[in-house]
């Protein structure tokens, strides 16, 4: 017979040391199985602000092997930890006892609470009308809960120590290829970069005591695919933000979303600052990236000396020494290229390295050759500063004659420091791998497309520096500057935007958008700055990565 404790008391004799949990964890809604545990979360209640979160656990006491089925239930502060959680013991005559329970009670706050309905392109589990069911949240790394009883052991049902393995789906597996020997600053600033991504994600999501509770990658995943939808739906509802807050679908998969992922979030926050809307969007992306490669920084342990740091990561990155030919060379141009309008103080290159993702160079080259008989009736329109190119000493002078019959020109691309091990790893995320390739994406200018800029003041704003207009100074590493990628670009034969629009492609025959100086009207105005926007993949190479100041 099972005996339910009073709230906030450990059964007679007992402390939180003396409990084990054990795996395998609940992975998907309405679906128990052989589970243990379960982690779940609520975000909203018929439009109201919850931020709640429910964990069940079957322990067993390390004293007598008695089995209790343990509760855990509160509301996430804006810094992801527990707000006065609140937690009962029910004790039980035996394992399969406590199993009952746990199912039970899961279902309670699950399955009696929400419903399949098709939202976006698939079902989704969402909550019944005038409910506030709890959604599962798939944890790669997690916290048992236990509020003042953080150092239970969690273990699976073998008795080993929990592993992303056992929490819930496994990480994105990449194949291996033949890497050059990593050398020491290369080590270090992989080292740095995703023992970074690990503190940012613990900052954002809704952790506990000290350590980020981060998603798996089939979490990660699936979140993408909502944040497809979004676009797609965005696409039927129109560019006026205010309908875009109204739309249920919309609504419904930021819910889905936050259950699947839960960032952290002030209640009472305005729903403009994170409802799923175009302007939302991009942030998430971003900050899905860091997760990912933050899930892999837990994985291979950065901290130990001796770990592969770039594990899963198909490219090789070599340090440059700025006193050699093409480090001084770099380092000159990137000191030569400041926009027309900005105020920035000279720009110092404190490391280079060079960027070799595997594949990519021959697909490229191919690329720019078959450019060469595509340039039609060109107008002329080449980026800022190409006349300082010509003498690149990284290309033969073959390749600089084609380099310049095609358009082709080392451009700017500046990114927040956490986001920078995922670039290189993925590539640029591109429109024509949304599922949903019909999306045009309104969030930016000139829709949605990877964006270079032909000065590295320009690009600057978007990096981690506190002076960087857009992203204020987040995400950066603390030890660190701010990172900006220089890649080859086929600008070719540009169109030249007259305004802002939310392209999907580049019109027929041209092979980029160009957003003109003193030309393209913005949102706000003519621009004051370049912008060379691209659709496909494969037009723009990653070449170096510079670490800089200004």
């Amino acid at each position: 017979m099972a005996t339910k404790l009073e709230k906030n008391t450990f059964p007679a004799g007992h402390t939180a040391e003396d409990f084990k949990a054990f795996g395998p964890v609940v992975t998907e809604n309405t679906k128990w199985g052989n589970a243990r545990m379960a982690d779940l979360g609520c975000m909203k209640q018929e439009d109201v602000d919850s931020n709640k979160y429910y964990h069940i656990a079957a322990l067993q006491s390390t004293q007598n092997n008695i089995y209790s089925m343990y509760s855990e239930w509160g509301r996430t502060r804006p810094d992801g930890r527990p707000d006065k959680p609140n937690f009962q013991f029910t004790v039980c005559g035996s394992l399969e006892e406590c199993l009952k329970l746990c199912e039970a009670q899961f279902h309670e706050k699950n399955t009696k609470r929400g419903v399949w309905e098709k939202i976006g392109s698939k079902e989704r589990f969402v909550s019944k009308p005038g409910k506030d069911a709890y959604v599962v949240r798939p944890t790669a790394t997690r916290m048992v809960g236990l509020p003042c009883a953080a150092n239970i052991a969690n273990e699976d049902a073998k008795g080993e120590k929990a592993t992303i393995a056992a929490a819930a789906a496994p990480t994105k597996t990449v194949k291996k290829a033949a890497r050059k020997k990593i050398d020491a600053p290369t080590k270090k600033l992989f080292r740095d970069l995703m023992g970074g991504a690990v503190t940012y994600a613990n900052a954002v999501m809704s952790g506990g005591d000290g350590k980020a509770t981060l998603p798996t990658q089939n979490a990660i995943e699936e979140a993408r695919e909502i944040l497809d939808d979004a676009l797609g739906r965005i696409k039927a509802v129109g560019n006026d933000i205010d309908n875009q807050l109204k739309d249920r679908n919309l609504r419904q998969l930021t819910y889905s979303l936050y259950g699947l992922v839960p960032k952290a979030k002030p209640i009472g926050a305005a729903e403009a600052s994170w409802l799923l809307t175009q302007a939302n969007i991009l942030g998430w992306q971003q900050d899905l990236d860091v997760f990912e490669t933050a899930l892999q920084g837990n994985e291979i342990n950065v901290e130990e000396e001796e770990s592969d740091v770039m594990q899963g990561i198909p490219a090789d990155v070599e340090w440059i020494d700025t006193k050699s030919e093409l480090g001084a060379w770099l380092s000159q141009w990137w000191g030569s290229t400041r926009g027309r309008n900005h105020s920035h103080g000279a720009c110092k290159v404190h490391n280079l390295w060079r960027v070799s993702r595997h594949g990519d160079e021959a697909v490229f080259k191919k690329n720019v050759e078959n450019t060469l008989g595509e340039m039609g009736k060109w107008n002329n329109e080449r980026p800022m500063f190409i006349e300082n190119q010509k003498q690149r000493p990284d290309l033969t002078l073959a390749e600089r004659k084609l380099y310049w019959d095609t358009n082709t020109a080392l451009t700017y691309h500046g990114s927040r420091s956490v986001n920078v091990p995922g670039i290189i790893r993925e590539n640029f995320r591109f429109p024509s791998e949304l599922s949903n390739s019909n999306v045009i994406i309104n969030a930016a200018m000139f829709g949605g497309g990877t964006y270079m800029a032909d000065s590295w003041s320009k690009s600057s704003n978007y990096c981690s520096s506190p002076t960087s207009i857009y992203s204020g100074g987040g995400g950066g590493v603390q030890g660190r500057k701010a990172f900006m990628f220089a890649c080859d670009a086929i600008c070719g034969h540009p169109h030249v935007a007259p305004e802002a629009h939310g392209f999907k492609n580049a019109p027929d025959g041209r092979h980029c958008v160009m957003g003109k100086y003193g030309y393209s009207k913005g949102w706000h105005g003519p621009l004051i700055n370049n912008e060379w926007v691209f659709y496909k993949k494969n037009r723009v190479l990653i070449r170096y990565l510079a670490e800089i100041s200004w």
